[in-house]
């Protein structure tokens, strides 16, 4: 069976009338994936976040249309002049959306946000303040204050608002009465919506990085939805001070046995099987149950200890297809292959000599095999996939890009039709799935699953996995394994505990 075909996962029959209302509407991981023609498939890799492909692709097409999404990558890149002097050649074309694209390249942009990766607030083309809850440079705020209470510069002015994943935070009361495009990234919108649904629908625009995303959001919520994959990036954050031995075969790291995403368990089921012929790590910071507290992470440095020790990071498949995990980037940043399933969103960016490789279902054992046994090679491949990470998942300059993205897609937004008051409105549990997506009933009340039925999917066998799981008992699978591993403990003698 087809990986992408395993139950719970979310895909679907996408179709549209043609390539360019694909690229239109904002699926531009639809147009990647299915344009025949260069031009084409260059536009949409740029407008994707891919510049490094896109402008290679793009370098000796000189059609307008090529032309000015060149601009936007030069752009992105931080060549203003190169992308100046391509806006400039098209407006004596007469090139309509080039003389727009020069006034907001030529001007610094305001952005009011909440909830982004720390970056530095301000440079040359973009000056941000960043409202939050929390104390220190930024701007603070109560929890439900009104938006016209907070304290901006009586001069100041923001050329549009911007969430970071706005399914984790509390809005500002009457946010929607801003004068100015509002727009949010969201990745767990599904796990969360039942409780965040009217505060997505205050936005103008939502950037997501998939197509499963794209069509589920633009059904349930009839915005402008675009894909962006390069939205999330990885923080430089470990300094390394000395050579690692590659002493681990597959590391796995995640909500690997969360009840609320079982089709893991499958995978995971198929790995442990393994045991007996290769080191393997798992560990898992999932929750008991829906209500329950969140449990602790790896130390940074124990997690990119393990990375630096691994030969492969082994990423589960997306409960949507097409998504990329960080946990792939921060691998391969560390010198780890990362190994993915067919049709993730990292296809987009990199190939198997760049330290990536695919999997399915029926050849994953082989994949495993092919790169222990050419470790050396893949080493090497690493360099390559390690360069393309620092140009463009790398931050802070990849969220800076992401920022011009967002803005270059809010400017002369028409909002003269936004929705108001939006806070004072009931959104019943059952709306969003009447608006689109069927499968998401199933989705929240996962926690009900039947525990019987993911045990008896599991090895009976465990002998040397490295099972890393924090606080053993507090999941239901931690429950079924906690009394198998520490009766065997001083047996199998490989047992790490926190």
């Amino acid at each position: 069976m087809a990986l992408i075909n395993q139950p719970f996962l979310r895909n679907y029959d996408i179709n549209y009338p043609s390539l360019q209302s694909a690229f239109d509407a904002g699926d531009y991981c639809y147009v990647a994936r299915h344009a025949n023609d260069l031009e084409t498939k260059g536009c949409a890799l740029i407008m994707m976040g891919n510049f490094i492909d896109g402008l290679n692709i793009l370098d000796k097409i000189d059609t307008e249309r090529a032309l000015y999404y060149k601009a936007f990558g030069f752009w992105c890149e931080g060549e203003k002049k190169e992308a100046l002097k391509i806006l400039n050649f098209l407006e004596k074309k007469k090139f309509k959306k080039a003389y727009d694209f020069k006034k907001l390249i030529n001007k610094r942009i305001k952005i009011l946000a909440q909830r982004i990766p720390e970056i530095e607030p301000d440079n040359e083309e973009i000056e941000i303040k960043v409202i939050s809850f929390h104390n220190g440079k930024k701007i603070k705020i109560e929890p439900y204050e009104d938006i016209k209470d907070i304290k901006l510069p009586s001069d100041w002015e923001p050329d549009l608002f911007f969430y970071f994943r706005p399914e984790y935070g509390i809005l500002p009361i009457g946010l929607e009465r801003l004068s100015c495009p509002l727009i949010a990234f969201t990745a767990d919108y599904d796990v969360h919506i039942y409780q965040r649904f009217n505060q997505i629908k205050i936005f103008d625009i939502l950037v997501v990085t998939s197509s499963v995303d794209h069509y589920e959001l633009s059904k349930i919520f009839n915005k402008k939805v675009y894909t962006y994959l390069a939205a999330q990036g990885i923080w430089p954050y470990f300094q390394k001070h000395r050579e690692y031995k590659k002493d681990i075969d597959i590391f796995i790291s995640g909500l690997t046995f969360h009840p609320l995403f079982e089709y893991k368990v499958f995978l995971v089921d198929k790995i442990l099987k393994l045991v007996n012929k290769y080191n393997i790590v798992i560990f898992d910071f999932s929750k008991k149950d829906i209500l329950s507290p969140p449990r602790d992470f790896l130390p940074k440095q124990t997690y990119y200890e393990y990375l630096l020790r691994s030969k492969i990071i082994l990423a589960p498949p997306a409960r949507r297809h097409g998504l990329i995990p960080t946990r792939g980037l921060e691998g391969i940043y560390m010198g780890s292959v990362a190994l993915y399933p067919k049709g993730s969103g990292l296809e987009f960016f990199f190939n198997e000599e760049e330290g990536v490789v695919y999997y399915d279902w029926e050849d994953i054992e082989i994949k495993i095999r092919k790169i222990i046994d050419n470790w050396e090679e893949y080493e090497n491949f690493l360099k390559k996939g390690q360069e393309k990470i620092k140009d463009i998942f790398l931050y802070p300059h990849a969220f800076i890009k992401f920022l011009k993205f967002i803005a270059f897609k809010a400017y002369k937004l028409d909002i003269k039709h936004r929705e108001t008051n939006l806070f004072n409105k009931i959104c019943p549990l059952t709306t969003f799935i009447e608006n689109g997506a069927k499968d998401y009933k199933e989705e929240i009340y996962f926690h009900k699953i039947n525990r019987e039925k993911i045990k008896k999917l599991l090895s009976k066998k465990i002998n040397k996995a490295y099972i890393l799981l924090n606080h053993l008992a507090w999941t239901y699978l931690g429950e079924f394994y906690s009394k198998k591993i520490y009766k065997k403990e001083n047996e199998i003698g490989l047992l790490e505990k926190r």
